[in-house]
């Protein structure tokens, strides 16, 4: 285990890192590459976890200049996902059992829970489980999945991503006009994902060429994975799973123009 960092919490970073019963120490965060004043500066709304405070305004700078290149004035933007929320939402749950020497068929539930898709073999899973023991010796453990946690451990090859939700009428109106120019259908605008009724994301890309060059401009920047997905100004629907929910709520990362309030 890391050297752990002492830590004296606000009573928002206490409430950001609490998943139940469950809150990291130090040594936690440490094996996880995080400071105490990074999570400080995700409660206090600063900056996203694994972004310094000049990145993140360089993040924030490049993507409202690429919507208005686009023409787009009406776009409300916001990053979600535990970059912001230090845990993933409730459906990523932390896989202590399912990589553990006794569960059944690990390799199986192993492709479940590995997004790089990958056919691990028995000693990977248990360089993974030997990782997760390290950083979690005891019971005392957190559901859902920490920022990186899962990266750090070995059980992902790619650390945590950035998740940029852009919700704009303008935008959704401008990809229906270009589909009927190509004649196709726009009541095919969005995806089928039984969640997220998102603009599918061949015509989000395909048509708004400058925010997806911000993207992956981002990503190479940042070393993560920067992904963006479009909804109409209303933002998501709400889901029925309120824990797989992606629709606007008060605690929301918002990205802000300059001059307008930039309370949370």
């Amino acid at each position: 285990m890391t050297a752990a960092e002492p830590c004296e919490w606000s009573l928002a970073a206490e409430r950001l890192l609490t998943d139940g019963s469950y809150r990291p120490d130090g040594s936690v965060l440490a094996e996880l590459r995080l400071s105490c004043n990074d999570v400080e500066a995700v409660a206090a709304g600063v900056r996203p976890l694994g972004m310094t405070a000049r990145a993140y305004l360089r993040f924030c700078e490049d993507l409202l200049h690429a919507l208005d290149r686009e023409g787009v004035t009406d776009a409300d933007v916001r990053i979600q996902g535990s970059s912001v929320r230090f845990y993933a939402h409730a459906a990523k749950r932390m896989p202590f059992d399912e990589v553990a020497p006794h569960a059944v068929d690990r390799t199986r539930l192993w492709q479940v829970i590995d997004e790089g898709g990958r056919i691990p073999d028995e000693d990977v899973l248990d360089d993974a489980t030997q990782h997760l023991d390290q950083v979690w010796p005891t019971a005392d453990r957190p559901a859902r999945r920490p920022f990186d946690a899962l990266f750090r451990c070995a059980v992902h090859t790619d650390p945590s991503d950035y998740d940029v939700q852009v919700s704009s009428d303008q935008m959704i109106e401008l990809v229906q006009q270009q589909m009927v120019r190509a004649g196709v259908d726009p009541g095919r605008i969005t995806s089928t994902h039984p969640h997220y009724a998102f603009v599918r994301k061949r015509y989000a890309e395909e048509y708004f060429l400058y925010v997806t060059q911000w993207s992956a401009r981002q990503s190479e920047r940042l070393g993560r994975s920067v992904s963006w997905a479009l909804f109409p100004s209303c933002g998501p629907q709400e889901a029925p799973d309120g824990d797989l929910s992606s629709h606007f709520r008060d605690s929301d990362w918002i990205i802000r123009r300059p001059g307008e309030d930039q309370g949370r």
